[in-house]
C-alpha cells in the first residue's frame, strides 16, 4: 500500500471538474467515507507514519554520507572505509544519493 495524503478526497475527472464550475451550492463536494471514525483515524495515522518512513529513508543515506565525510580524519573510520566492506558501503550510499 502506497502512502496517500488524499485518501479522504474523491479524485475528480475532467467532466466532474467542469460541472463544479456551475455548482454554486457545493452539492458536488464529496469525500471517501470510512465505515467508522476509528477506521478513518487508523488509515490516516497509517498514512502519516508511512510518509514519515519515506522521509527518513530519503534522508538517512544523505546524513550517513555527510557524517562519514565529516569524520574522514578519524583513523579507524578511514581504515574501515578503505576496506572492502567500507568501499561497498560508500558505493551503495553514492548510488542511493546520486539522484538527489
Amino acid at each position: 500500500m502506497g502512502c496517500r495524503s488524499d485518501f479522504l478526497f474523491v479524485q475528480p475527472n475532467a467532466l466532474f471538474g467542469l460541472a463544479r464550475l456551475f455548482d454554486l451550492g457545493g452539492t458536488f463536494d464529496s469525500y471517501n467515507e470510512s465505515p467508522t471514525p476509528a477506521m478513518a483515524d487508523a488509515v490516516a495515522l497509517l498514512n502519516d507514519w508511512c510518509r514519515v518512513g519515506q522521509d527518513l529513508s530519503d534522508v538517512f543515506p544523505l546524513a550517513l554520507l555527510d557524517t562519514l565525510q565529516a569524520h574522514a580524519d578519524d583513523r579507524e573510520l578511514t581504515e574501515f572505509l578503505e576496506s572492502d566492506p567500507g568501499k561497498k558501503l560508500i558505493r551503495q550510499l553514492e548510488a542511493v544519493t546520486a539522484g538527489r
